[in-house]
């Protein structure tokens, strides 16, 4: 099977993406040249290449801020679950290729980017993905100064034990998440 047969499971998380802020481009066509706006639509009905798709993040920045005056925000949650599928797959390195690819037409010198997140359970610096980035600040679950933003505090954690009627695996708790709960 051709790789970009394989990098099409992207493209419809991409295309829904795309589709669902459309009325936004819409409204705003008439400030985008016609490139601009052909290149969106063929990726929000699945019809880019894999070189629009590749440069699809940032296309999507440059859109919506002309549209709407506005840098774009952009939130990746999972970035690691293609990557994952393509090692049990056997493309591993097309798809890093591809998603450094895709991640650096969007973070990297990026003018339309007002600032990005990324959420994975793969180590940020294990991958390759990220080495053309730069200024990136790795915030790990265990990380102190952001305890709040992730999972539960511990009071809550307890509270749920109560409440579910396992508060006596506490200690086993404890035990198998090393002192964590």
């Amino acid at each position: 099977m051709p790789f970009i047969d394989r990098v099409a499971y992207c493209t419809p998380t991409l295309a829904r993406e795309f589709e669902r802020h459309r009325g936004i481009i819409e409204k705003g066509k008439e400030r985008l040249s016609a490139k601009e706006y052909g290149r969106y639509i063929n990726i929000a009905e699945e019809r880019a290449s894999e070189r629009e798709v590749r440069d699809s993040l940032r296309l999507f920045c440059q859109c919506m801020y002309k549209a709407t005056g506005k840098n774009t925000v952009i939130l990746i949650d999972e970035y690691d679950v293609p990557l994952e599928n393509a090692y049990f797959r056997g493309f591993y390195e097309k798809m890093v290729d591809f998603i450094r690819a895709l991640f650096e037409s969007a973070l990297k010198t990026n003018d339309y980017l007002q600032f990005a997140a990324i959420t994975g359970c793969l180590h940020i610096s294990k991958e390759s993905i990220f080495t053309g980035l730069n200024h990136l600040n790795i915030v790990l679950v265990l990380d102190k100064s952001y305890s709040e933003h992730f999972g539960f505090t511990e009071s809550e954690v307890l509270q749920m034990m109560e409440y579910y009627g396992v508060a006596f695996y506490r200690k086993d708790s404890e035990v198998r998440f090393g002192g964590l709960l």
